[in-house]
């Protein structure tokens, strides 16, 4: 994850985890340009001034949203690939675009909707 300073103590890493988590509930609610340091700060129960010590601004907050959910993904894709290692090479895109589809089923929250 990509933060203006790194976490060292337990408790900063919860703090980290509380603004990913109230900006990962803001995205599913609202359009990307609503969602503020405040919005978020407000959701994660903290200052803004807490945000501001380990994101740089809103872009990298969502940013950090967004390689989770990348991140979620890229390990379910990893994982058909390992298990289509004897199928077709239709065969393997049916599979992997099976498992998108699956995946985002099962973890609606991971779509993001882009709007300008």
């Amino acid at each position: 994850m990509s933060v203006r300073r790194q976490p060292q103590q337990d408790r900063a890493a919860a703090t980290v985890a509380a603004v990913l988590r109230a900006a990962r509930s803001l995205v599913q609610e609202r359009d990307l340009a609503d969602i503020t340091v405040r919005t978020v700060a407000d959701r994660a129960g903290l200052s803004p001034a807490a945000v501001y010590r380990y994101f740089t601004d809103i872009e990298q907050v969502v940013a950090g949203v967004l390689r989770e959910h990348a991140a979620v993904a890229e390990e379910a894709v990893a994982s058909a690939l390992a298990a289509s290692r004897h199928r077709s090479v239709e065969g393997v895109f049916r599979h992997v675009v099976a498992t998108y589809l699956a995946l985002y089923d099962e973890r609606p929250e991971l779509t993001v909707e882009l709007r300008p």
